[in-house]
């Protein structure tokens, strides 16, 4: 983020909050105040650029820890819900839209070097044993 956007700030907050706060910061990999103005853009967000990664970011980190199974039942039932809110030609138009976008990034992933792809398994693969072993309870 833009250090012309951040500014400190000094707070004094109930206990339990303080020690909710921290935890929140640990499970979701995000500093304190990463935290807040999570928090606080649920109440306030007129940016629609901002909404999105938002409600993006929060659809990411609640269904984190589902099975492959769930979090494919969950992924429906949020796609499903919101593509109610428009007229039918409008929901074919974006199911449309996002076939196109879903052929254009598995173009691109084609397109990536295999050597590359390895690499980047491997990167994924470590970064996942990791946070394995920072779940509370992990030998």
């Amino acid at each position: 983020m833009s250090e012309s956007l951040l500014e400190d700030l000094q707070i004094t907050v109930i206990k339990s909050t303080a020690s909710d706060l921290r935890k929140m910061s640990e499970e979701y990999g995000m500093s304190i105040g990463e935290v807040v103005d999570r928090l606080m853009e649920r109440f306030i967000c007129e940016d629609p650029e901002a909404v999105v990664s938002l409600i993006a970011g929060e659809i990411l980190v609640l269904t984190s820890k589902l099975s492959k199974e769930n979090h494919s039942r969950v992924m429906r039932e949020i796609t499903e819900m919101l593509l109610m809110g428009f007229e039918p030609e409008t929901m074919c138009e974006l199911v449309e839209e996002a076939k196109r976008q879903q052929e254009d990034m598995i173009k691109q992933l084609s397109a990536f070097p295999q050597e590359q792809y390895v690499t980047t398994i491997e990167k994924l693969r470590a970064l996942e044993e990791l946070e394995e072993r920072q779940r509370p309870g992990a030998p």
